[in-house]
């Protein structure tokens, strides 16, 4: 089991996905999820972007209110690389 621990299946399609079956290999059950990250992406099961964008901006967002409180201890070289 443990070599199929990170195994995942997606029905990708238009319209709203229904599984009605389990998918098995080698007697190991795969999950079905509505979306999965590959390759630092998050993919939904309809191929859209949306929710990696919004955790992309909560991120980015979390790393420039750092930046802001600390902006007056870095010099103007610092902050133009950073």
């Amino acid at each position: 089991m443990s070599e199929y621990k990170k195994t995942k299946a997606m029905i990708i399609s238009k319209g709203e996905v229904v599984y009605t079956q389990n998918l098995i290999m080698e007697g190991n059950v795969i999950e079905f999820v509505p979306e999965f990250r590959y390759l630092g992406v998050l993919v939904d099961n309809h191929l859209n972007l949306r929710s990696h964008c919004e955790k992309l901006v909560i991120k980015l967002k979390q790393k420039m209110s750092v930046l802001r409180k600390i902006r007056y201890a870095l010099s103007t070289k610092t902050k133009i690389v950073v």
